[in-house]
């Protein structure tokens, strides 16, 4: 089995930007775009049920840290804050990981877009099914 790239901190101490004692922020080995960040929990998380709140706090706090330093340094259009949960959302290490990425225009990259432009309100079974797993 293959190490996790994110668990081997020593394969990647060059990248290491800012450390906390659960959370480090790098420089993506393979950006979409120049300034391209990973927010990344010390400890080895696959799935959103196995990463504890707490973390989960850190990782966004230090995302918001990172995207508020990348908007001093070079004032993007916009920054997108996101993460990949499943190989079907992009999802390519099993190492849970935020992405803050600087956006700008003609960056190469696409926003979220819906197959159907024409599906503009959530339908109200959607919304009553959500009310009962909520509750």
């Amino acid at each position: 089995m293959a190490k996790c790239p994110f668990c081997d901190v020593e394969g990647r101490s060059g990248l290491v930007l800012k450390e906390t004692p659960t959370v480090l922020v790098l420089a993506n080995l393979f950006p979409a775009v120049d300034g391209h960040l990973l927010v990344v929990p010390r400890g080895h998380f696959g799935s959103l049920a196995e990463l504890p709140p707490d973390i989960a706090s850190e990782m966004f706090k230090e995302a918001v840290e990172a995207a508020c330093t990348l908007e001093r340094m070079g004032h993007p259009a916009g920054i997108n804050i996101f993460l990949n949960v499943g190989r079907i959302a992009g999802q390519s290490l099993e190492h849970l990981h935020l992405h803050v990425v600087p956006r700008n225009e003609d960056d190469g990259l696409e926003n979220f877009k819906r197959k159907d432009p024409s599906r503009e309100r959530v339908p109200e079974s959607t919304v009553a099914l959500l009310k009962i797993a909520f509750s």
